[in-house]
């Protein structure tokens, strides 16, 4: 499965907030990546430009 967009992560991420417990951003990388069924080679996909993970971009 490819990598989607902010809109599509933003109610799977806080359905992950409810506990009311503070997570950091690498946190939720799991639990995102298992819902949405990203390969290991997607959770670990960097920008071209060298600006970072594309998935934490995508959660934050």
């Amino acid at each position: 499965m490819t990598i989607t967009k902010h809109n599509n992560i933003r109610f799977v991420v806080l359905t992950h907030l409810l506990d009311g417990e503070a997570k950091k951003l690498k946190e939720l990388v799991k639990p995102l990546s298992l819902h949405f069924q990203l390969s290991d080679e997607e959770v670990e996909k960097m920008y071209d430009s060298g600006n970072g993970p594309v998935v934490l971009d995508r959660i934050s």
